[in-house]
């Protein structure tokens, strides 16, 4: 097997490298908090590993109530996906060193049991926690479709 460098850049073998480096790579995005006014922001990684997302399908199975089982995962999946939380202060990004969670709730003054229950309280409504899981699902799934299109050189 050769090395990387020494792989001339348009060879099939680099143009396979780079297709696998470009598939594998982090992607992020911002999306704000509702509640806020668009001055609490956070940073979400696509989930990329199949044991994350399905260790949270399999906590949730047996809840009996649909809708509830549903808002369980939601705040799972935010709390999972959220790398860190921000805020716009003056027109200055904040980095307030911590993720979607416990430690937040209680930096905006709501002491919690855990993490899921930082969530509902942190976010004004239960549909806020349900449309910004939304949205952040719905952008996970455009990158997991990108990264296969890329991959098989279909972009």
């Amino acid at each position: 097997m050769t090395d990387e460098a020494s792989a001339p850049a348009n060879t099939l073998q680099a143009e396979l490298r780079a297709a696998r480096a470009h598939a594998t790579r982090k992607h992020t995005r911002d999306f704000a908090i509702p509640g806020y006014g668009g001055r609490l922001w956070g940073t979400f990684r696509a989930l990329d590993d199949y044991a994350d997302v399905r260790k949270i399908i399999v906590e949730h199975r047996d809840h009996h109530d649909e809708a509830e089982r549903e808002l369980l995962m939601a705040a799972d999946t935010l709390v999972k996906s959220c790398e860190g939380v921000y805020a716009l202060r003056h027109g200055e990004r904040t980095d307030l060193r911590m993720g979607l969670g416990q430690q937040l709730a209680e930096f905006l003054g709501e002491p919690v049991e855990n993490d899921r229950q930082a969530v509902f309280t942190i976010f004004p409504t239960t549909l806020a926690v349900m449309t910004l899981f939304g949205e952040v699902d719905l952008w996970i799934r455009a990158v997991g479709v990108q990264a296969t299109e890329e991959a098989a050189g279909n972009s």
